[in-house]
């Protein structure tokens, strides 16, 4: 049952969302196309390729009003391959600036309207009324999950900034990737993020979620209970991941508590298989990264005697090994004498090393760059490590000044930042903000609220009856013209001309091997009459049309064959003349031929 459709503020007309756009434009849906440029978009003119983009529209909101998602994802796609193509081609809306009566210098304003007003707003609207039927705590495949990623795709198509995507996109985004996370889909909420920090760079939230993600992702991924070896691993595999986005995201302080987190897992799952020299390594990492973790000083302690305790004891089933007659170590003595051997070495190396100075620099380099963020500052081209550093001192000197006001705190902030080469050229007003929200928390004036439009623009409501999708597959002519599943196009074209290609092999096998069977008969009657005349054109024509699989009675006609050209070449009369010559040579191609 198709579902209701209701207009708030807008006249129902033949297009929801036309009250804009020139109604000659809108009228371009109706135009009639060619099958082959309907299908294939080929052969048409600007206004006509506008046409069937507009009529693509068309059949995909009509195939979601009545919940045939199979079909309207299919044009849904197709738009936004259309619009990608359309929306840097100047042609197509100088000409439909034509049609509509519009200034030449208002296609670009055409344009726009047509992607914000048929596009953008069709998703968003589809988008909240299929929200209505996900409640607060969507599940991971909602419907309205596959609008978002309609509209964020549609974004990319149409050249969406930056800043217009944050403004369409985040609030739906944030709920995608919740509804993935509470599922823990992870690989689908790293994904939607990942994807998103590109769209977005500007959101500063988003690297630190992805950090987030990472992390839940790997912990969800160990086993419950003791952690075993493979736990190692996996936890390794995260660890570098998760290494390699601090490095990236290097204003995110919280990066090196989960790593610190996941080392020190990962001592406690190398601590249970007996690797204590690297357990005491990853052990002191994680004390390093998130140092006062009481949990992670007391699995040190715990390794650091359980290497005493094995120590002492290999030394003495080494020396039993020693003293005793024919005594050796099992594959697993030969590993913990291995790691007794080892001992405190490796964490004491690393104590000592270059790498725990650095991730010791790291660690208050981020928690800097952090305050540098907060306060408004956007990331310099360079020397961000000192800049940060400086204004994070300039902060600590200002806060110890214990300013009496917001007046007297402008001035230690303008006196401070003016005399300092590094931050001269960073206005006082961020950071004086950034301040005074920490020293007079009271004082920090309401922001106002922001007054609502007189006339809000009209948008439409959807209501759909039902969450559950109906029947309605992709259109077939349409899909099979569009690149969509170009895979199974592929693999379906390459069957096909298998099939084809066997049934004319076998058709052609079919043909020789009964033109086999006449020839052989005939040869034989031949024979049987002793007419070698017969006989030799019965096997020329067996002979000189081989099948594709060898004859079992090729032996006996070529047999045939030669004997038959003896007998009638020794009954010539006289001198034989060309024809006759000319048959020796035919029995010496076909039966070279046939070897």
């Amino acid at each position: 049952m198709s579902p209701a459709v209701a207009l708030k503020g807008v006249k129902s007309g033949p297009d929801l969302l036309g009250w804009s756009v020139p109604a000659k434009v809108i009228a371009l849906e109706n135009r009639e196309l060619t099958s082959i440029g309907k299908w294939t978009g080929r052969g048409l003119e600007e206004c006509e390729r506008l046409a069937r983009l507009l009529q693509f529209r068309r059949q995909g909101l009509d195939a979601d009003l009545q919940n045939r998602w199979a079909r309207s994802d299919f044009f849904w796609r197709e738009c936004n391959r259309q619009l990608r193509v359309l929306a840097g081609d100047a042609k197509v809306w100088t000409a439909a600036a034509a049609l509509a009566g519009v200034e030449a210098d208002g296609a670009g304003a055409l344009r726009d309207a047509v992607v914000d007003q048929l596009f953008i707003r069709t998703h968003l609207a589809l988008q909240a009324a299929a929200a209505k039927f996900s409640g607060e705590k969507p599940g991971p495949n909602e419907r309205e999950f596959a609008y978002t990623g309609h509209l964020r795709d549609l974004c990319s198509a149409a050249g969406v900034s930056a800043e217009g995507q944050a403004k369409l996109l985040v609030p739906l985004i944030d709920r995608w990737i919740e509804a993935q996370s509470e599922a823990k889909k992870w690989p689908n909420a790293i994904e939607i993020t990942r994807d998103t920090i590109r769209r977005v760079p500007q959101e500063r939230k988003y690297p630190e979620k992805l950090i987030w993600l990472e992390f839940l992702s790997t912990k969800d991924s160990l086993t419950q209970g003791p952690l075993k070896p493979k736990d190692g691993r996996k936890l390794k595999t995260g660890i570098q991941q998760m290494e390699q986005l601090r490095v990236q995201y290097s204003w995110i302080p919280v990066a090196f508590t989960l790593i610190g987190t996941l080392r020190h897992l990962r001592a406690i799952a190398l601590g249970n298989n007996n690797e204590l020299s690297e357990a005491l390594v990853e052990s002191q990492k994680a004390i390093d990264y998130e140092p006062g973790d009481e949990a992670a000083v007391k699995t040190q302690d715990g390794l650091a005697q359980n290497m005493n305790s094995l120590r002492a004891r290999m030394e003495i089933v080494l020396r039993e090994v020693r003293t005793g007659y024919n005594k050796r170590l099992s594959a697993e003595g030969v590993k913990l004498k291995n790691e007794a051997q080892r001992g405190f070495t490796p964490v004491n190396e690393y104590v000592k090393s270059a790498e725990r100075s650095l991730i010791q620099q790291d660690i208050a380099a981020a928690r800097q760059k952090a305050i540098w963020i907060d306060a408004g500052y956007a990331e310099p081209a360079a020397d961000w490590n000192e800049r940060a550093s400086r204004l994070f001192m300039v902060f600590t000197e200002i806060v110890e000044k214990s300013p009496t006001g917001r007046t007297e705190l402008e001035v230690f902030v303008k006196e401070h930042m003016a005399g300092d080469p590094l931050l001269a050229g960073l206005a006082p007003g961020p950071a004086v903000e950034f301040l005074a929200g920490r020293i007079f928390p009271g004082e920090q004036p309401r922001p106002e609220a922001v007054p609502s439009a007189a006339n809000p623009e009209p948008f439409p409501e959807y209501r759909f009856e039902s969450n559950k999708p109906a029947r309605g597959e992709e259109p077939f002519f349409f899909w099979l013209f569009s690149r969509q599943g170009m895979r199974l196009k592929v693999q379906f074209a390459i069957g096909l001309f298998l099939l084809v290609g066997g049934l004319v092999l076998a058709g052609f096998d079919a043909s020789r091997r009964s033109l086999h069977d006449l020839a052989y008969r005939a040869m034989l009657a031949a024979s049987n009459d002793g007419d070698y005349s017969r006989v030799l054109d019965a096997g020329e024509n067996f002979l000189s049309h081989p099948g594709l699989r060898a004859d079992d009675r090729a032996p006996q006609v070529k047999a045939l064959y030669s004997e038959a050209l003896v007998r009638w070449f020794s009954s010539l009369p006289g001198t034989p003349d060309q024809a006759a010559l000319q048959r020796v040579r035919r029995y010496q191609q076909i039966t070279g031929q046939a070897q």
